[in-house]
């Protein structure tokens, strides 16, 4: 299944907003570095002096402090997925048919290809890196998936900087991702660190992973965050 033009429509509007949103953020108040979620009951924890947004469209988008007119961000969401498997070879699948949606919308350049790793909490995750071009700026994002077979949820943590400084935040991208966590879970061979399942992906995810614009490639595009200079008054 392709993505719809109402898709597509569903996703830009998305993005406008979240633009909207996190073109005037803040400066930081507190030194609070865990953002946790209750609805999805899952958290990660963020360095210090960089902001928790709220956005159109995800649950959070934390920003850095903004260098050379861009903020680089992790922005989180979470979604059903009510058939995940907790196994390195079914989330490796999730990555690959998502990334093989997203790089259908987007004019984007692989940097690393899907993948399934083992984060130092122990927590299993999948995940790919691209290079595309906004406005003239060219950006790296990292997208970082996770899954919870207690409660039938998947989670995306999307990392965004330009290209050229992306790699000066490797620390701040490994603290959000290796302090993933989900509360409550039961102890199963769906828990994380768990090895078990198939890599066959249900068909019902194949398609949420190829055709729903809404859910994945929404939240790409609303990372973008590239701050504008006010017009003075």
């Amino acid at each position: 299944m392709g993505v719809t033009k109402r898709s597509r429509r569903a996703w830009r509007a998305v993005l406008a907003a979240a633009i909207a949103v996190l073109a005037t953020v803040a400066a930081p108040t507190a030194l609070a570095t865990k953002f946790s979620d209750s609805k999805g009951h899952y958290s990660f924890e963020y360095p210090p002096f960089w902001t928790p947004q709220s956005a159109a469209g995800v649950d959070v988008a934390v920003l850095g402090p903004s260098e050379g007119g861009f903020a680089p961000n992790i922005v989180s969401n979470d979604w059903a997925e009510p058939e995940a498997l907790n196994s390195q070879a079914w989330l490796l699948g999730y990555a690959q048919a998502a990334w093989n949606s997203l790089k259908a919308d987007l004019n984007a350049t692989e940097i690393q290809a899907p993948r399934a790793f083992t984060a130092i909490s122990g927590r299993l995750a999948a995940d790919y890196a691209y290079e595309r071009d906004e406005g003239g700026l060219l950006l790296r994002q990292r997208q970082v998936f996770f899954v919870s077979p207690h409660y039938g949820l998947a989670y995306i943590l999307t990392l965004s900087d330009k290209a050229s400084t992306y790699s000066d935040h490797e620390a701040n991208w490994s603290w959000a991702v290796d302090s993933f966590a989900v509360e409550g879970e039961r102890a199963s061979p769906g828990s994380p660190g768990a090895q078990s399942g198939s890599g066959t992906l249900p068909v019902g995810t194949i398609v949420l992973a190829l055709g729903v614009g809404a859910v994945v490639a929404s939240v790409v595009f609303a990372v973008v965050v590239r701050r504008r200079p006010r017009r003075p008054a």
